[in-house]
């Protein structure tokens, strides 16, 4: 989403105008994530989707009228049964695409602060006011601040009242104040995935997290194993010994998973140890079930609760029958993706 608002920044700041498209409310199935937004350009090219097709093509028409005549339009498109039959789609359903213009005088400060929001990974409520005789946006940031505004002080301060209580949390919802619709974004921190093990599926899995959205750390006790060409697009190495690794570790909760792939089951239950004392998002360890059930009994002689070990991913990955690193890597990355979307 940072690409997103990057170029909306670039392009008001060239003076040139551009239309966001953005999802408000789905039914039934369809093409398009529920956070999906694009960009349509005075020529009608496109950044980012919202589901290709028919459906998009359509949103990109009523996109260059929108930048024509500086008014949005809520679009409403219901794939009935006959249009699916007719233009050959495999889904259905109905979806609201909100679509606001942004001249050359739009308020930059808010786009910017918002670009900056994603670019910082920082925690914030977006919010864009559901209209079609003006648009507005505002940004209400973690500690408080209201950047923008509604264009109605009584709105502004209902707004930060709801957000202020949605801070941190998956939403993603239209809410009315009122009679005035608003839709509500919640920005969350990228997700750092922190990867105890620079092996083999510690090396597969990286490529895949960079593509999915993840940031990574890589950590390990060989330095040799912790270098830019195994992994360029690590956020950080750790060359640490094991045994207290975690120490050195900004482990959050909504945002840090915790992938426990090293090259002994020694150096595995050491990092597991301190990891099931943090509160995190996700915990995930390899190994066979046999491994895995001496050292959930090792940890139950510790004083380890039941519920406390069903929290953790163990064998980790989804089962798909993965056997190479390459295919532990992709079953890995399907499970983080299934916790990333589970509240959303």
């Amino acid at each position: 989403m940072h690409a997103i608002f990057r170029q909306l920044r670039e392009t008001v700041e060239r003076g040139e105008p551009v239309a966001l498209a953005t999802v408000v409310a789905t039914k039934g199935s369809l093409p398009m994530s529920k956070r999906a937004k694009m960009l349509v350009f005075q020529d009608g090219k496109i950044a980012g989707t919202v589901g290709g097709g028919m459906l998009e093509a359509q949103v990109i028409q009523q996109a260059r009228q929108v930048i024509a005549t500086r008014l949005p339009q809520l679009v409403s498109i219901d794939l009935t049964a006959e249009q699916i039959e007719a233009q050959g789609l495999t889904c259905g359903g109905t979806v609201d695409i909100f679509v606001q213009p942004f001249a050359p005088d739009a308020n930059l400060a808010v786009i910017r602060d918002i670009e900056a929001v994603y670019a910082e990974s920082k925690t914030a409520v977006a919010a864009t006011l559901i209209a079609e005789d003006r648009a507005a946006i505002a940004l209400l940031r973690e500690d408080g601040t209201l950047l923008g505004s509604l264009g109605d002080e009584t709105l502004n301060a209902q707004f930060v009242e709801f957000a202020m209580s949605k801070l941190g949390q998956p939403f993603l919802k239209m809410v009315t104040f009122g009679e005035i619709r608003v839709f509500l974004e919640t920005i969350l921190p990228t997700p750092t995935a922190f990867i105890f093990g620079g092996g083999h599926v510690a090396y597969f899995l990286a490529q895949t997290l960079h593509f999915i959205g993840f940031e990574y750390v890589v950590m390990d006790d060989r330095a040799d194993f912790l270098t830019r060409e195994r992994f360029p697009h690590a956020k950080a190495f750790v060359c640490h010994d094991y045994d207290n690794v975690c120490e050195q570790l900004d482990l959050t909760s909504h945002s840090s998973y915790v992938i426990i792939v090293t090259r002994g089951h020694a150096s595995d239950f050491a990092v597991l140890e301190q990891a099931i004392r943090r509160k995190v998002k996700y915990i995930g360890m390899i190994g066979s079930k046999r491994k895995i059930s001496i050292l959930f009994d090792q940890l139950r002689q510790q004083g380890v609760s039941d519920e406390t070990l069903r929290t953790i991913h163990a064998p980790i990955g989804i089962e798909i029958g993965a056997d190479t690193p390459e295919e532990i890597a992709i079953s890995i990355a399907a499970e983080l993706i299934c916790v990333r979307r589970e509240d959303t």
